[in-house]
């Protein structure tokens, strides 16, 4: 399986991501491919136009501030062939009190009456086995990526945001309005780089309330 690697990512990376890319068996038969900038959904827009024109079967995206063990790609692949998947996400918790798994069990967007409601919800307890999401974030996903061209075609660019979404959860949308299954795999974890804020407790609280 010809497999890009997709890492959207700022001017810097995080050295233990890139311990964690450099020790990842890919079988050699894969590439990397960077896009740097402050819009992720365009990077996104833009890594996925690379794995189409090069003819690539698989897409794998990296955020560039995840961990993950050397056999990472090799067991993402092993679940997306034995679940029917289109799209795999391995498990991992946002940055961020309370740390709750970026896994959906509900992502919906419905536009009625020049209105839009969004009704998304977090999974509630985590399985332990492979189960089906409605949407999943983007730290760790491995994808065919025939799905890029599909979306593009019918839907328009497959990263951009929809209104209140970020740009994962837009193209989770976009992904199963045209059939495409999500699947989660628990028994795949990542790590998730966070900085601790070092400072007087009204300075933490006010940092806080500032990231919500």
């Amino acid at each position: 399986m010809k497999t890009l690697i997709a890492v959207p990512c700022m001017d810097q990376l995080d050295v233990a991501f890139v311990e964690s890319l450099t020790q990842m068996r890919t079988g050699g038969n894969a590439a990397i491919q960077f896009v740097a900038g402050s819009l992720v959904y365009d990077a996104r827009n833009k890594l996925a136009q690379i794995a189409v024109e090069n003819g690539f079967d698989a897409v794998l995206w990296l955020d560039s501030d995840m961990t993950f063990d050397q056999d990472f790609l090799e067991r993402m692949q092993k679940t997306l062939e034995e679940s029917g998947a289109d799209i795999v996400t391995a498990l991992y918790f946002g940055r961020r009190p309370p740390y709750k798994p970026l896994v959906y069990s509900q992502c919906d967007y419905v536009f009625e009456d020049n209105d839009a409601r969004i009704d998304v919800k977090l999974i509630d307890t985590i399985p332990e086995e492979p189960f089906e999401a409605a949407a999943c974030g983007f730290g760790g996903v491995l994808m065919r990526a025939e799905i890029l061209k599909t979306i593009r075609e019918q839907k328009g660019l497959p990263f951009s945001p929809i209104y209140g979404l970020g740009e994962d959860l837009s193209f989770c949308v976009r992904a199963r309005a045209l059939g495409k299954k999500i699947v989660c795999d628990p028994r795949i974890l990542m790590g998730h780089s966070a900085k601790l804020i070092i400072g007087g407790p009204d300075y933490v609280a006010r940092w806080n309330a500032l990231q919500k």
